[in-house]
């Protein structure tokens, strides 16, 4: 601008305006370029309405000074000598207010602020409220800042650099820190520019005298303003009578049209502006899943999101998934690996393992189905539990029930046999130790049958002592002298004309002792093995109970009663050969015969039976002793059913009858 016109008329203004102001009356009131003078808050000396009768009051015993108010709406006065009132109510002999006025030194009076006392060096009171005197003033009835503020015809005004102030409804204050009139309305940069007539006139670049009414300068160069105002146009650009900022600092776009997004690309479809961190456009199109963009043409969405299609198919993610195809969740909940997995009701199970059946079962051995309800499983085999059962789980081993009988039993050792006895209609499920038992003394077999968990003999021992003193049935009479085998110790058909009795045996022998223990007591001990073969022993009295409970006999030693003949459940009934009559069964195979007893009366070897094969009674040795010369024998009744423990001499006669161990 050096030595040009522009510069020279700015001089010349500048002069007559200087010229002119001195000769004003009043001062000129600037305001900082609001509608209205400010009216600003107080600082730390911010207005209080407490009373600081500690240092003012008369009664207080303050010893302030009376240096003025300093602006206060209540300066002091020196006391002045009265007699118009009480001594106590004088300051420095003059009568005072103790309502709206207080004492300071008993010399000087002040008005209260606001109805209360206050510390007069360090406060002023603006219109009856209390401020910091090293901070404020008051103007008017208002306290002010001292810093940044400054007061004018009792208006508070803003400073424009050092001491100017202004009025905003009419100047504004200029970078330079002068306070300048606004031109036509509108601020200025002075000195650069000047105001002539009402318009802006100033240089830019190589234009000494811009229109600033109509452009702006910016970097040299000028620009139209926008709708009256300026802009940044390196990173801003006028549309529509808006500033808008240029998408990314450098793009300009159509606001109407595009949308600016934070990568700094401006985007539309279908000539709307779209945000492409929330919505996607395809063929002129947007969409938009909760507020996040999605692909249609793979995705879609759904209430909890988006997802991919399956096979280019929607589908409904709450019931249904993807997986090589759609596929209905189990029970509308459960998600399940198609080809190893399935649903079964609301559940998933492993088809290779596992298989429905109203729930989910694991195969027998993993491979094994079974009908739930009807079959199990035992080990990696399944069976019929109304017919079958698991005897080793860990050997998938399965038996049979024999009939109705409902002991389980090792099927590799044990046999059912059903059928019919001859002659009598009768039907029968047996349970026989396959091969029997093999006597290795004599080479002699049994047939043993399982009663209950107990393997008994079917038959009477039949083993002939080395020392002969054991004893066959007699043929004839009733009396035996020798061990002489005949036709009732090897009956060749177990019927009542041809029975196999077995042999006999005093209890000592039964015992496998010597005959002085007829005498004596032994206490033997549990599964003791006596005459019985190796693996078998002489039934205790536990054994022959557990029998009697097994087939529902409730019995004690030393007698129990008896259960009525005829019952296929009544011990005699269920024990004895049918062909005795009597309702006799011999349900489990034990096969009783009536061989009754014999006795040694004069200890010689002459045996006599008081019961023929006629008989009515059965009798069989216990390991159990009554008294040195008695031990308990079981026996039964045929006719009566009576089961009774009975101790009776050791030196008689009677049948064995071994059990497992």
């Amino acid at each position: 601008m050096k030595n040009s016109p522009l510069k020279l008329a700015y001089a010349i203004f500048s002069i007559a305006l200087a010229i002119f102001l001195s000769c004003s009356d009043g001062p000129i009131l600037v305001f900082p370029g609001k509608d209205e003078p400010i009216v600003p808050p107080s600082s730390s000396g911010e207005a209080s309405s407490s009373s600081a009768e500690s240092s003012s009051s008369e009664e207080a015993g303050s010893s302030s000074s009376s240096s003025e108010a300093d602006g206060s709406s209540s300066s002091g006065e020196e006391a002045s000598s009265s007699s118009s009132c009480d001594e106590a109510d004088k300051c420095g002999g003059k009568c005072y207010d103790r309502e709206t006025q207080f004492c300071i030194n008993k010399t000087t009076i002040y008005d209260k602020c606001g109805g209360s006392t206050y510390n007069v060096q360090a406060m002023i009171c603006c219109g009856g409220t209390q401020y910091s005197k090293s901070l404020n003033k008051c103007c008017g009835e208002v306290g002010y800042l001292l810093s940044g503020y400054g007061c004018r015809d009792n208006i508070v005004l803003t400073k424009c650099g050092e001491e100017d102030l202004y009025n905003p409804k009419e100047e504004f204050c200029a970078s330079d820190g002068t306070a300048q009139y606004l031109c036509n309305g509108k601020q200025f940069d002075h000195p650069t520019q000047m105001c002539i007539e009402g318009t802006i006139i100033g240089e830019c670049g190589n234009n000494s005298s811009l229109d600033y009414n109509t452009y702006f300068c910016y970097g040299g160069e000028s620009y139209l303003l926008c709708n009256g105002k300026n802009y940044k146009p390196d990173v801003q650009f006028c549309f529509g009578g808006n500033i808008e900022d240029k998408c990314g600092g450098t793009l300009e776009y159509n606001p109407l049209t595009e949308y600016c997004h934070i990568d700094g690309m401006a985007y539309s479809c279908g000539g709307k502006p779209y945000n492409p961190s929330t919505h996607f456009c395809s063929d002129n199109k947007t969409y938009s899943c909760n507020n996040e963009p999605y692909n249609p043409s793979t995705h879609f969405c759904s209430s909890d999101g988006i997802h991919e299609k399956c096979n280019n198919e929607p589908y409904n993610p709450s019931t249904q998934f993807c997986s090589n195809g759609i596929h209905n969740k189990c029970g509308g909940t459960v998600e399940f690996i198609p080809g190893t997995e399935q649903c079964c009701g609301s559940s998933k199970y492993n088809i290779a393992t596992q298989f429905c059946s109203n729930g989910i079962h694991n195969k027998c051995g993993g491979t094994v189905e079974f009908i739930p309800g009807t079959e199990q499983c035992c080990g990696s085999s399944k069976y019929n539990i109304a017919t079958q059962y698991c005897y080793d789980i860990s050997k998938s081993k399965v038996g049979d029930f024999c009939g109705s009988r409902p002991e389980t039993f090792d099927p590799d050792l044990y046999e059912c046999r059903t059928g019919t006895e001859p002659n009598y209609n009768i039907s029968y499920n047996r349970i026989y130790l396959k091969g029997g038992l093999k006597d290795v003394r004599d080479n002699k077999i049994y047939e043993a049958v399982l009663i209950g968990n107990q393997t008994w003999m079917a038959l009477n021992l039949n083993y002939k002592t080395d020392d002969g003193t054991s004893r066959c049935y007699p043929n004839t009479g009733s009396v035996i002298t020798s061990d002489e085998e005949n036709s009732n110790c090897n009956g060749t058909t177990n019927t009542n004309a041809y029975p196999n009795y077995g042999r006999y045996y005093n209890w000592a022998l039964a015992m496998g002792l010597a005959y002085s223990h007829n005498s004596t007591i032994y206490n033997a001990t549990a599964n003791y093995q006596g005459i019985c073969p190796s693996g078998w022993h002489l039934p205790s009295e536990a054994d022959w109970t557990a029998l009697m409970k097994y087939i529902k006999a409730d019995c004690t030693k030393p007698s129990c009663s008896g259960i009525v003949p005829g019952t296929n459940e009544g011990i005699p009934s269920t024990l004895f050969r049918p062909f005795y009559g009597y309702g006799c069964v011999d349900t489990y195979g034990f096969g009783a015969l009536h061989g009754g007893v014999g006795y040694d009366n004069s200890n010689n070897g002459n045996v006599s039976f008081t019961t023929y094969k006629s008989g009515t009674s059965a009798f069989w040795w216990s390991t159990l002793e009554s008294a040195n010369d008695k031990a308990y024998t079981f026996y039964v009744y045929k006719g009566t059913g009576a089961t009774l423990w009975g101790a009776d001499l050791k030196s008689s006669y009677r049948n064995v009858r071994c059990l497992k161990d």
